[in-house]
């Protein structure tokens, strides 16, 4: 749990999550909740809190703190907790495991409820929260986006460094399809790999798929892309070659499987990509398909599809003009709403909003 309990704002979230269940993990969110309530009782109260949710534990100690208090609290919703853990249910049971949820459900909502504001990276998120608190939205309910911060050196450059990552990959000669990751779960790549060698078959030879990380899942997609010369797997790269690797690219992938936390949501790696410049083909469903369609800012295809992937590609191989249209787009898009600056002075003033809440009900308390 990060905790500094010194200065008017607390601003608080736990020691990390996963979107699953187990006895173990709601016994660490318990713990941290409990290092909270006893950290609290000892110090100085803030004039605000904010409180990441999840966990829902942390939050709720937050704001039945805050109420005893006369404090404002904030929620800033992250994740859809606990509805996205239906996603990981088959079908067949999800009935049965949608009412064994439903203290959990019922938890949330009171939570939520008991919070003075919320606030959340997208209008679907928000709206998820303010129905699960079963009530309007106010005045202090906000949507404040994801941001990313830049640190390219050289900012708009072309790069022509043949040696720019181990493998085949020429930005002179080469397509380049890029993505960072944790290869976890929710990213399908499992298509890409199948889009390369389709690609490869049908005799188009100049495009590489540069995905770069590390994960559990990394082992898996090696051995799948065995053969596949388009797949490059350059492993773990520091900020300076993923700047690199982006300024070097044509688009940059955004492959997330259909889950509830992605589809009402703009991810991180989409705003990233922004930033450079880059085109984006996501599989996305939702708001991220929504803006790159209005915007024009990338392309979109079908969710575990190849052929739809290699359809994208091809697309935006055939007119370069064009896509160097939708970079320059994709980043007025991120300069208009996504710089840190902008995003920052957003979430100063939410803050500096609640804040005044709490100084108002003291003045009237002691007239």
């Amino acid at each position: 749990m990060d905790f500094a309990p010194k200065g008017r704002l607390w601003l608080l979230h736990g020691r990390g999550y996963k979107s699953h269940v187990s006895l173990a993990r709601i016994q660490d969110h318990l713990e941290v909740a409990c290092a909270f309530r006893k950290h609290a009782e000892i110090s100085q109260p803030p004039e605000v809190i904010v409180a990441g949710y999840p966990t829902i534990e942390l939050s709720a100690e937050c704001v039945s703190y805050a109420r005893k208090r006369n404090v404002p609290v904030a929620l800033d919703i992250r994740d859809a907790w606990p509805d996205i853990f239906l996603e990981a249910v088959p079908n067949v049971i999800r009935p049965i495991a949608k009412m064994a949820l439903r203290p959990y459900d019922r938890y949330a909502g009171r939570v939520l409820s008991g919070a003075s504001a919320l606030v959340s990276l997208t209008e679907p998120f928000l709206n998820w929260s303010l129905n699960k608190a079963q009530r309007r939205r106010h005045s202090f309910d906000a949507v404040i986006p994801m941001t990313y911060q830049i640190e390219y050196n050289h900012l708009g450059a072309t790069t022509t460094n043949t040696t720019l990552i181990e493998g085949d990959v020429d930005p002179c000669q080469h397509f380049i399809v890029c993505l960072f990751c944790t290869f976890g779960r929710q990213y399908d790549i499992g298509t890409i790999i199948s889009a390369a060698r389709l690609l490869e078959d049908r005799g188009v030879l100049d495009v590489r798929f540069v995905l770069c990380g590390l994960g559990e899942g990394l082992g898996q997609w090696r051995k799948l892309a065995q053969g596949v010369r388009s797949v490059i797997f350059p492993g773990w790269l520091n900020k300076t070659k993923i700047n690199e690797v982006m300024l070097a690219s044509s688009v940059g992938l955004a492959p997330y499987f259909p889950e509830r936390n992605f589809i009402g949501n703009i991810p991180n790696k989409p705003i990233e990509y922004m930033s450079a410049g880059l085109p984006i083909v996501s599989c996305l469903d939702g708001l991220l398909a929504d803006i790159i369609r209005r915007e024009e800012i990338g392309f979109n295809y079908k969710a575990g599809d190849p052929g739809s992937l290699v359809n994208a590609i091809s697309d935006a191989r055939a007119d370069r003009g064009r896509l160097a249209h939708m970079g320059a787009r994709a980043k007025g898009l991120f300069a208009q709403q996504f710089r840190p600056e902008i995003v920052m002075e957003q979430y100063h003033q939410f803050i500096l909003r609640l804040a005044a809440t709490r100084s108002r009900t003291t003045r009237k308390s002691q007239s």
